[in-house]
């Protein structure tokens, strides 16, 4: 036997730990998606901005990893560090946006805390799609309740009555202002890319065209898209190597589209209309874009490249340390006992236009898609412009390498899934600030965190065998 193969002692105690801990943290992962898949679809949305870091905190209490505790301590050490210098360097830096950032993109601190391997186990992705598949139906057909309903008293779904379809997050017709509509169709459209590349049996069909039904009901037209372009990027990426898929992707969109013009024909040509706007200054965002071009850059050079800070600008963290996005400025809801402000940049570019929105409304400000908030915009500001094609060309490689183990591990549809639901998850952020709203992207992000521990598994395997 030559010395590769033979197992010292401690080589045999390092494996028997790796395998407790890894047992634990299947175990507490299991815990953490059931309750955030609870939490997330509540019509309750302090709870869902604090599902990430509930996760975190009990993940660690189960589990006890040293190794998560030091990532954890990481990431917050490298947060406040980076919260320092940008106080110290960009003028009128206010602290409890930036401080609030954490929260909101506790997505992404679980995901960089979390070790992949922990979590690589093929029987929590068989009971985390389970799962998910029974809360995906009962969410598809209560969205498409509230759409008959919604139906019947107005006789249409076109422009803002598809607002009313919104599953649990939103169970009875109310405020339509309140993004439960597109946290419906964004978690609903990860469902939808699980169950694609997923099911073929007779079930996962007919689970499929609820999903799509209920999200055309929705009619959010910018999810819709990205999940259209996401799908077929997806499939160009992977040379149409499944015809079975191709034919499954290309009917939902035909049949999509075809539903839409007939249901809601205003919404679906607003996108042209929307693009014109936008070009020609006559959209909020587009004329926040406008500023931040012809003067933030000259005021602000140092922007381009480091930002201005998190917190600092559009994000969702921005506009909760102003006090007045909860309930919006004509009647704003803050957080008790917290304090209030904005950054110079934020009170330079932003505050007027939202006021103007929020006290004298205009046709084009109705639309998300027009609004100056999105998670692109954001990070092109509060971390530069070289953040953000740092974050496009790192994705397009991550894209690259999950194709390669994908065909080596014969694992196709895994990867397409993967591929198509981060794609997803990009484009979303240039329509509005989804990356900081746990309560549509968590569950979303978890199931494509496990996806991925098991493909890097099957991978090591195949490496080794």
């Amino acid at each position: 036997m030559s010395q590769k193969q033979i197992r010292f002692p401690s080589d045999l105690t390092k494996m028997a730990e790796d395998n407790f801990v890894n047992g634990k943290s299947v175990r507490a992962f299991w815990i953490v998606f059931c309750i955030s898949i609870v939490l997330c679809w509540l019509p309750i949305k302090p709870l869902a901005y604090i599902t990430p870091w509930l996760s975190i905190f009990i993940i660690l209490v189960l589990t006890r990893s040293r190794k998560i505790l030091v990532r954890l301590l990481s990431v917050l050490g490298v947060w406040l560090a980076l919260i320092c210098v940008y106080a110290i360097v960009v003028p009128g830096f206010f602290w409890y946006s930036a401080l609030l950032s954490l929260f909101t993109y506790g997505t992404f601190v679980f995901v960089m805390v979390v070790p992949i391997k922990f979590i690589a186990s093929n029987d929590l992705l068989e009971r985390a799609v389970r799962i998910l598949c029974w809360i995906t139906l009962l969410e598809a057909i209560w969205g498409i309740i509230q759409g008959l309903v919604a139906f019947s008293l107005y006789g249409t779904l076109d422009k803002s009555v598809g607002d009313s379809v919104a599953g649990t997050i939103r169970p009875f017709l109310g405020d339509v202002n309140d993004l439960s509509n597109q946290m419906f169709a964004i978690n609903l459209s990860f469902s939808f890319i699980f169950l694609l590349f997923s099911y073929r049996n007779l079930t996962g069909m007919l689970l499929l065209l609820l999903v799509l039904g209920a999200l055309i009901m929705s009619s959010v037209v910018h999810v819709l898209i990205s999940l259209a372009l996401s799908l077929i990027v997806i499939l160009l990426l992977y040379n149409l190597s499944s015809i079975r898929t191709m034919v499954a992707i290309l009917s939902a969109i035909l049949v999509g589209t075809f539903l839409l013009f007939i249901l809601a024909p205003s919404n679906l040509f607003s996108v042209s209309s929307h693009w014109y706007n936008t070009l020609n200054r006559g959209t909020p965002r587009s004329e926040v874009v406008y500023m931040l071009l012809w003067d933030g850059i000259k005021r602000y050079p140092w922007m381009v490249f480091v930002g201005a800070g998190p917190g600092q600008f559009s994000s969702r963290a921005g506009l909760i340390g102003t006090g007045m996005f909860f309930g919006g400025p004509a009647d704003p809801r803050p957080i008790p006992f917290s304090p209030r402000g904005m950054s110079e940049i934020f009170e330079r570019y932003v505050l007027d236009v939202w006021l103007r929105m929020s006290f004298y409304p205009q046709v084009n400000d109705t639309s998300t898609a027009n609004r100056p908030f999105s998670s692109w915009l954001s990070i092109c500001v509060e971390f530069g412009l070289t953040t953000f094609l740092f974050l496009s060309f790192a994705l397009v490689r991550w894209l690259w390498t999950v194709r390669t183990i994908s065909y080596r591990t014969l694992q196709f549809q895994r990867g397409m899934l993967i591929s198509a639901a981060m794609l997803f998850l990009f484009l979303l952020g240039l329509f509005e600030n989804y990356w900081e709203v746990p309560q549509a992207i968590f569950i979303g992000v978890l199931v494509v965190q496990i996806h991925y521990a098991v493909l890097l598994k099957n991978y090591e395997v195949s490496m080794r065998s």
